[in-house]
């Protein structure tokens, strides 16, 4: 059997090429006859389905790949967030509360030169209030958003309370 098919969408033609036998056996009724086809078309069948994907399903199936790792991305991003947004909000009330608990007595500066000082670390910002009970100084605030410094100078030290935003 020889022919030819139409390929779908498009104005090509396929020659497609079988064989069908029949066999009868003699020694046996006719009706026990049996058709047999060969098939010579399987490679056209192959880049017959290979030719009918077309490219807006393959863009289709990238666009949904792309759109699922945005997806992943973002959920990880926003539980980062979260976990971080605690300890941000935690650096920043504290420091809000020492703000306005002694306001009267800090002073904001936009930055410190160390140099010339001997840094004296303080463990607490009540221990900090103690030394300003003493020395009559100013309490110097400096913000930074992973680190905060109030300080207090006088003569050749500089006694700091130092908050960290992990804790």
């Amino acid at each position: 059997v020889t022919g030819d098919a139409k390929i779908e969408g498009k104005n090509e033609k396929m020659p497609i090429n079988s064989e069908i036998s029949l066999t009868v056996p003699l020694s046996k009724l006719a009706i026990e006859g049996k058709i047999e086809t060969h098939n010579n078309n399987n490679e056209k069948e192959i880049i017959r389905n290979i030719v009918n994907e077309e490219p807006i399903n393959k863009l289709y199936k990238v666009l949904f790949v792309i759109s699922i790792v945005l997806l992943t991305y973002n959920i990880v991003q926003y539980v980062v967030f979260l976990v971080n947004k605690n300890k941000h909000l935690s650096y920043r009330d504290r420091i809000k509360k020492i703000n306005n608990d002694y306001d009267d007595i800090i002073t904001k500066v936009k930055n410190l030169n160390t140099e010339k000082f001997s840094v004296i670390d303080v463990e607490t910002f009540d221990d900090l209030i103690s030394i300003y009970n003493s020395v009559r100084e100013p309490i110097n605030f400096l913000y930074g958003n992973d680190r905060s410094k109030y300080f207090i100078i006088k003569g050749k030290a500089c006694y700091m309370f130092t908050i960290n935003k992990e804790g």
